[in-house]
């Protein structure tokens, strides 16, 4: 039969690798292992980060501010210490010492336990407008020139005037409620610490908000802070009984992540490569043959995790588990080479010429179905998104390297094994009926009907926003985290916003919140609070200390009525009376909790820093899209606000996969037709092999609704590695046909081996179910989905199109 150019020229290049092979296999093998040991010096530089961030290109603006916020101000968030006891008293004493003694801590930038409500109640008026001060000094005039007026005998009581009392309170209530406190006559000895009580288990909860020097991105520094804090909160504990200790916070819940992640990574390529191990030694019935695909295999993806080293330095929470994946992808190639090595064994005696023939034939198809995942994967390095582009780049070249393994190592390999050792891969014939392929029409028929099946149900499919599937809820500290937010009555970990200076803060508070107050009401508007440190520094004070000594004075001059006020009153005359002694307010007496949330530790570079939380409605990941083009909105001038937050990294990650997937999957589609038509000489070709692949993703889609399994953020990646992936079967069974020019043997002689490559697929992307993490879960299901679907459109369905479609030998 004749072939075309591309197939010749692999055909041929190969034949005479081959002859090189079999005069050098141990300089070829020696080559090998050169490379992989100098790959295993790289492979020690390699770090996970578990870091959000990491998955976006490091100009991204977010990212930069983000970095910007941890220069100057630390990391975000803090390492949570939840105190619980039957016992307050004990609690509160425990956290009172536990407060003083870590605050000394080198590593230790601050710790909070308690609120300042002796500073707002002391400077209480400073707070209140110059408006509602008047309002509180024309009331108690009024009060005195009533009680002048009783207490005079030269004025006749007319009855006519109602006492008006010593009224002011609802102006206190005001401000109290805007600055969250409890003034001392109304607070229990335990409402100034982060405190609540649960009547149904009669706990006490104490909070102890520690804030390390350094960011929670250093896994190093977090692991090893968490490790001394918890050291010295259990020395505190020594002879406390009924003191339970718990830690969340972010820095808490990124140190979980990253071990559990890093676990994760460990057992799934164990399990990933345990479970290839046990289905090659049942289908091979020897050991020999899996040393033969093995060796290789860990070779190329040593030479992978190699570059990986050398150029990247890390692995993100996406790529960690590129090296199951690879090892499901790669064995695929030592598959066919070993089955079809077994097959022209027994056509000929000469190992020689079967070598040859093994490496030309098989190797044409491996390179060309290799070349068309590499592109598939390559083309994911166009997205903006960070984790996709290395995901595509550190891919790529991983099937690059297995695909040299297994053109060098592989044949090498095999022939010191079989002429050295005298070593029989496998005697069993694995041949396949022929009835198979019997009923192409009926093949066709049934899938059509599958593919009109799956379209009608593709509109149930749904998106799911939910990010946080990327944690591992199950833990403690992620379990903690709606506790910890319902007792501060927020979110821990507000989004920051730098300003400029002190006058363009106090200009964007007031932008936010008018904008809060006119859209509060508005379902889709996520903005709730904002603090900044120019709040508790009050505008007009030199005015409004001037009306406060001006009531200390009025209150002075009438001294003489306190006397004849009721108890009630009284009590509030001292009590406004002890508000009336204050000095201006500056940056630097301003409460420490204040001044440390607020303000730069940076001693060389003052900055300030805005707080902005979100409705604690907020869940999904499209509340948190919300969020973000709400703050987008916020314009200063042209500019847009100078964000940071590990929630608007979640929505720039959402934005970008939202934003570029279908231009991707529509890209690798594009890629893989235009390698399969110039393999294959032909773009009527290449298309026809293509068209099964279009089904069967067709197929994955309805399978998805059918089983409710949504799309999401994280199984999205795996459409175009899908199309890369499926398109090899088509390969291999297409290539065979043009070698034999009959379809049904092409297809019987391919069958096991494709099964075969498609089972160690399906394992090595599978055991990403057993993955903590529900997003590594639901990439799992959809590789399996996919692989599963891509082998029988590939054997069955393209065997049929070209049973009907094209001329084919008799049998």
């Amino acid at each position: 039969m004749k072939f075309n150019l591309i197939q010749n020229f692999f055909e041929r290049n190969l034949y005479h690798w081959g002859k090189f092979i079999y005069a050098h296999r141990f300089t070829a093998l020696a080559i090998g292992i050169l490379l992989t040991v100098a790959a295993a010096t790289q492979i020690s530089k390699i770090r996970l980060d578990s870091n959000l961030s990491a998955l976006l290109p490091h100009e991204n603006n977010i990212v930069k501010n983000l970095d910007e916020v941890s220069e100057i101000y630390g990391g975000l968030g803090y390492l949570v210490t939840v105190i619980r006891s039957k016992d307050a008293e004990k609690a509160a004493s425990f956290v009172l010492n536990a407060g003083k003694e870590i605050s000394k801590h080198p590593d230790v930038r601050y710790v909070e336990y308690s609120k300042p409500f002796d500073f707002f109640e002391k400077n209480m008026l400073l707070y209140a407008d110059l408006a509602d001060l008047k309002t509180i000094y024309y009331r108690i005039h009024r009060k005195f020139d009533y009680e002048r007026n009783k207490n005079n005998p030269l004025m006749i009581d007319l009855g006519s005037e109602k006492d008006p009392g010593l009224y002011y309170q609802d102006l206190i209530d005001k401000y109290q409620k805007k600055y969250d406190f409890i003034s001392s006559d109304k607070r229990s000895p335990y409402d100034r610490f982060l405190h609540k009580f649960e009547e149904k288990t009669g706990l006490h909860t104490f909070l102890i908000l520690i804030k390390p020097a350094h960011s929670a991105v250093n896994i190093k520094f977090t692991h090893n802070f968490i490790a001394r804090m918890d050291a010295l909160f259990h020395k505190l504990h020594e002879g406390k009984n009924g003191i339970i200790i718990e830690y969340g916070g972010r820095y808490k819940k990124s140190s979980d992540n990253f071990f559990s992640m890093q676990k994760d990574f460990s057992r799934i390529t164990i399990m990933s490569f345990g479970g290839m191990l046990v289905v090659l030694l049942i289908f091979f019935h020897s050991f020999w043959p899996i040393v033969v695909i093995l060796i290789p295999l860990l070779f190329g993806i040593s030479w992978t995790m190699g570059f990986v080293g050398a150029y990247y330095g890390t692995l993100n929470l996406i790529t960690s588990f590129l090296a199951a994946i690879l090892l499901g992808l790669g064995i695929d190639y030592g598959i066919h080479f070993i089955i079809r090595f077994e097959e022209e064994k027994r056509a000929r005696p000469d190992m020689k010429e079967n070598f040859l023939i093994m490496l030309s034939q098989t190797g044409a198809a491996n390179t060309a179905s290799a070349l068309t995942t590499a592109l598939a994967f390559f083309v994911l390095s166009f997205t903006e998104f960070r984790a996709f582009q290395e995901f595509g780049v550190i891919a790529g070249i991983g099937i690059l390297s297995l695909l040299l393994a297994m053109l060098v190592i592989l044949p090498a390999l095999l022939l010191i094994l079989e002429e050295n050792f005298h070593i029989h891969l496998h005697k069993k014939n694995w041949g396949v009926p022929r009835f198979l392929w019997s009923r192409p029409k009926l093949i066709l028929i049934g899938s059509a009907f599958i593919t009109i099946l799956s379209l009608a149900m593709i509109p149930k499919l749904w998106f799911d926003y939910d990010f946080s599937k990327i944690q591992v809820k199950t833990m403690r500290s992620f379990q903690l985290d709606p506790e910890i937010n319902s007792l501060l009555n927020r979110y821990q970990n507000p989004t920051v916003i730098l300003p400029e200076s002190m006058d363009h803060e106090r200009k964007l508070i007031h932008l936010i919140e008018e904008n809060i107050r006119k859209n509060a009401n508005k379902p889709k508007f996520m903005l709730e609070k904002v603090f900044g440190s120019t709040q508790f520094l009050p505008l007009e004070q030199d005015q409004k200390i001037a009306i406060i000594k001006r009531i200390r004075e009025l209150l002075a001059r009438n001294v003489k009525y306190k006397k004849k006020l009721s108890s009630e009153n009284q009590k509030k005359w001292n009590l406004l009376y002890d508000k009336l002694s204050v000095t201006p307010l500056t940056k630097e007496n301003l409460p420490l909790t204040l001044r440390h949330t607020f303000f730069s530790f940076d001693t060389h570079n003052h900055r300030n820093i805005i707080l902005v939380f979100p409705k604690p409605s907020m869940v999904l990941g499209l509340d948190w899209l919300l969020f973000a083009e709400n703050l987008a909105e916020l314009k200063d001038g042209e500019k847009q606000l100078k964000a940071a937050s590990d929630e608007l990294i979640f929505s720039e990650i959402l934005t970008m996969i939202r934003r570029e997937g279908p231009w991707i999957l529509l890209l690798a589609f594009l890629a893989v037709i235009a390698v399969v038509s110039i393999n294959f000489s032909s773009l009527r070709e290449g298309l026809f092999t293509v068209l099964p692949l279009i089904a069967s993703m067709i197929w994955i889609l309805g399978a998805m609704a059918i089983m409710d399994i949504p799309v999401d953020f994280f199984n999205a990646i795996m459409f175009p590695i899908i199309i890369g992936i499926g398109i090899d079967s088509s390969i291999h069974i297409y290539h065979r046909y043009k070698e034999c020019g009959n379809i049904v043997h092409a297809a019987e002689h391919s069958f096991v081996a494709i099964f075969l490559s498609s089972f160690t697929t399906v394992i090595g992307f599978g055991v990403l179910v057993f993955a903590q993490t529900k997003a590594m879960n639901s990439i799992g299901i959809v590789a399996a989905l996919g692989t599963t679907f891509t082998f029988l459109v590939s054997v069955f369905v393209l065997a049929s199109m070209i049973l009907i479609f094209k001329k084919k030998k008799p049998l």
